[in-house]
């Protein structure tokens, strides 16, 4: 802006002159109406210098007689040439100076003729405004300007304050702050109004760079984006295991690349329970930005230089985008949320506002005009100057409601964003276009402790989701207690201390120290492409399973894990949950699964039953149930772990105690009168002719399940005669491969293994089997039919040509599947029913014999 000072006494009288000019202004403005509209369609560039001249000279003469009016300065938006003001009689009085500030400048009803624009004060009053017909958009007043040379909008942090505090509280307490993550909402607003008022104003000066732009864009994003990246993946290095290292290494590479919002996409929902084990999941709103500033620049520069209106393909883009979120939200609620083109439409109402700062709009300025007049008459006594600041204070407070109802209202239960993210987006445009004066702008954002909030904001958002991920990580059972709440209380701690150590010590001196600028982008560039190359490297190599510290050696893997857990929960009694994780031993088996570091420990020796109260618990629940049932035989039927039979297999680091965990427990039964068969050694004599496991799966096939239940019958004392009537006509031949249920419960990209599935099939025909339901339906099964039993529903078998004229309950579970075809040719009335039913004490004639399935992982 330019301003122009001048002395009373060297101005003309001739103020009924200037009011004629005043009239061949206005017809000057109609007709420059109708020549703009036909030049913007027929690129008509010729007329434009010959109304130029002539219009300058206008201005001086309007300037001069407002001198009769007591007007004190001329304002002229953009700034004019020094050569332009050499048309009046008393140039040698004026002198031209820049003004950085903006915040006294209204509209006129003339403002949709041209966008520049100039205004006189008086004793503090806009008098007249008149409108320059000639030179492109530079300035406005809707909102204080964004570009920091124009201005600093201390509101602006103290809104990325009220957005990080949101996401921060909402990850460390969703049960709290059910709707804080639209606090992402926030920042995709305010980063939209910061940069496209930062690229509008270099147009406008004709200094735009893509190179400068980007060079900013590094020296703001990547030193603490390095920071967090290289930090999560040294410290996957040493915590998580190969399939939990691989996926981070991917994740590292999306992160740098800008790509997480693409990979997230493609694996799971942002709200799904994974989600609270990647460590680098809140990057996928920094992927959508980043892909944000490599369109829109480029857009912008074209729309400018073919001398479109921005504003009109700006919105006519953002209706695109937001066409497309309220499409998808129901349909594909996931691609939905981290599509870039559901999400652009959120940046550009940020964009809205910082092109209506620049280019004003009539009917806009009439409207707040208007409205503003009306406010004042309304709330105050006393007249007061029509500046504006009531209504944006008046809309300040209603964006501020708005934001909070988002937070407080929104539930990862509904569709978003949707139109839900209407809420978040306009609360947030409402308090950016009402200025940094507006009353809730000012006291709400502008204080001290928000402010400085807002400053380590960035640094903050990146690193409070990595501890509280790698907290769940290491959660032993926390999860739901008080110790868990002190946990993320801790993680929320320790991350604010980072990010005020980040932006202190790294983000300022390299984002605004003046040495060596380009020199700090190529470190940049370089570090961040060598820590993306390194999580690649670790993607494909399979999450380095060859670590000899870490991933492979599982003992000492477990160790580290309950040495945090005490360190975090202040006990130390606290086991770890169950993880549902697999991973590959030696010639690609695949081990463990549910509850694999408890399993780790037991195999290992690590734990004894004495200091479970699992295993006391479940010992001394398992005796009381069976104890209800007097003068019935009853026996505990053993389904050895997979590693038991096995141990060769194991990974190589894993070396298995020669005093078994169990053994202990099953002493407790027998010495309860309660019979124990363990198939343990049945199995290990008889491994070498056929596999007796899957090698994907945590269970025994069907082969292993038929000697160990011949085992079982054997140690009963049934006759040969009987096992040789039910097994005697028995043949097994080689099943399909078995996709075994730890390839998805580790999430291995491994297929299923031909050689270790076995089908049992009668060599002569036998009868088929009558299943009665618990509502008394019958349905007719195949001899060797597979059943398992429900968790709270009995499922009763019927064969009237079984081996034994028997009635057995059998308390079992997923073991009992490959179990059972063999259970139900022994016997002519076989009951199952799971460990876990409810209902045990059934109605009816008491059976023969009770088998009490139990797993050696479960005790």
């Amino acid at each position: 802006m330019a301003t122009v000072n001048w002395d009373e006494n060297d101005l003309s009288t001739n103020y009924v002159l200037l009011m004629k000019f005043q009239v061949v202004l206005k017809l000057l403005a109609a007709l420059r109406v109708s020549i703009r509209f036909f030049r913007e369609r027929l690129d008509l560039k010729l007329v434009f210098p010959l109304f130029d001249a002539k219009y300058y000279i206008n201005i001086m003469l309007w300037a001069f007689g407002m001198e009769m009016t007591g007007a004190k300065s001329l304002a002229l938006y953009p700034d004019l040439p020094a050569e332009t003001l050499r048309f009046g009689p008393l140039l040698a009085s004026l002198s031209l100076s820049l003004s950085l500030s903006l915040n006294t400048a209204i509209k006129h009803p003339f403002s949709h003729i041209c966008p520049g624009f100039i205004h006189i004060q008086t004793n503090g009053r806009t008098d007249f405004v008149v409108y320059s017909l000639s030179l492109p958009p530079t300035g406005g007043s809707m909102t204080d300007n964004a570009n920091p040379k124009m201005g600093y909008r201390s509101d602006i942090d103290g809104l990325r304050a009220l957005a990080v505090l949101a996401v921060v509280g909402y990850h460390a307490f969703p049960d709290i702050l059910k709707g804080g993550f639209v606090g992402v909402d926030i920042f995709f607003v305010i980063s939209g109004f910061l940069i496209s008022g930062i690229i509008l104003d270099d147009l406008a000066k004709e200094k735009f760079s893509f190179l400068t732009f980007y060079a900013r864009r590094i020296r703001r994003i990547f030193p603490a984006l390095f920071l967090v990246l290289c930090t999560v993946l040294v410290s996957g290095w040493f915590s998580l295991y190969p399939d939990e290292y691989q996926l981070l290494g991917k994740h590292v590479f999306g992160g740098a690349a800008f790509l997480s919002n693409i990979f997230f996409w493609r694996e799971v929902g942002y709200f799904d329970v994974a989600s609270s084990v990647k460590p680098l999941l809140h990057l996928w709103s920094l992927g959508i930005e980043e892909q944000f500033y490599i369109i829109f620049p480029c857009l912008l520069v074209f729309t400018w230089k073919k001398r479109f209106r921005p504003l009109t393909v700006i919105v006519l883009i953002l209706g695109v985008s937001f066409f497309f979120n309220a499409h998808l939200y129901r349909r594909n609620p996931i691609a939905d949320f981290y599509s870039p083109y559901t999400r652009f439409w959120e940046l550009l109402a940020g964009v809205v506002v910082a092109t209506l700062d620049r280019q004003p709009v009539y009917f806009i300025s009439k409207i707040k005009t208007t409205i503003d007049a009306f406010c004042e008459k309304l709330l105050f006594l006393d007249s007061v100057d029509n500046n504006g600041r009531t209504f944006s204070s008046l809309v300040s407070i209603f964006g501020i409601i708005l934001l909070l109802f988002a937070i407080f209202t929104t539930r990862i239960t509904q569709h978003f964003p949707g139109f839900r993210a209407l809420l978040p987006t306009l609360g947030t445009v409402c308090l950016i276009a009402s200025s940094s004066q507006a009353w809730g702008n000012r006291v709400f954002f502008s204080n001290k402790a928000m402010v400085t909030i807002g400053l380590i904001s960035y640094p903050l958002y990146l690193w409070h989701w990595p501890f509280l991920s790698y907290a769940h990580i290491m959660d032993g059972g926390l999860s739901g207690t008080w110790s868990w709440f002190f946990v993320r209380i801790i993680c929320v701690i320790f991350a604010t201390m980072l990010a005020i150590l980040t932006y202190r010590y790294v983000e300022r001196p390299i984002r605004f120290g003046q040495r060596a600028k380009n020199l700090k982008v190529f470190s940049l560039l370089c570090l961040v492409f060598c820590i993306g190359a390194s999580g690649l490297t670790v993607y494909l190599k399979k999450g380095l399973p060859q670590r000899s510290f870490s991933a492979t050696d599982f003992v000492e893997r477990a160790a580290v894990r309950k040495k945090i857990q005490t360190t975090f929960a202040f006990i130390s009694y606290i086991l770890p949950q169950d993880f549902h994780k697999a991973f590959i031993g030696n010639d690609g088996w695949l081990f463990l699964g549910n509850d694999y570091d408890s399993c780790l420990d037991k195999l290992t020796g690590e734990i004894s039953p004495a200091i479970t109260a699992h295993s006391e618990s479940s010992s001394s629940s398992i005796i009381a149930l069976l104890k209800q049932y007097d003068g019935i035989k009853k026996i505990i039927f053993i389904g050895p772990n997979k590693s038991t039979i096995y141990p060769e297999h194991l990974p190589t680091d894993i070396r298995p105690s020669s005093h078994r965990y169990i053994s202990p427990i099953l002493q407790k039964f027998q010495e309860s009168g309660i019979d124990v068969f363990d198939p343990t050694e049945v199995l290990l004599k008889a491994k070498n002719d056929k596999l007796l496991y899957y090698r994907t799966d945590t269970h025994w096939n069907n082969f292993g399940a038929y000697l160990a239940v011949q085992g079982l019958l054997m140690h009963l004392d049934f006759t040969p005669e009987m096992i040789d009537k039910a097994f005697g006509n028995l043949d097994f031949t080689s099943g399909p491969p078995h996709n075994g249920d730890l390839i998805n419960i580790g999430k291995f990209e491994l297929k299923a293994v031909a050689g270790d599935n076995f089908v049992p099939v009668w060599r002569l025909p036998h009868g088929d089997l009558t299943l009665i339901e618990s509502n008394g339906a019958q349905k007719s099964l195949p001899s060797l039919a597979s059943v398992g039993p429900g968790l709270d529903t009995p499922i009763r078998i019927m064969n009237p040509n079984a081996a034994g004229n028997l009635k057995v309950w059998i308390f079992g579970d997923s073991f009992s599947v490959a179990a059972s075809p063999f259970f139900n040719a022994m016997f002519a009335e076989t009951l199952y029913l799971h460990r876990g039913s409810k209902s045990l004490l059934l109605e009816g004639s008491p059976p023969d014999l009770i088998i009490y399935e139990g797993v050696e992982r479960d005790f």
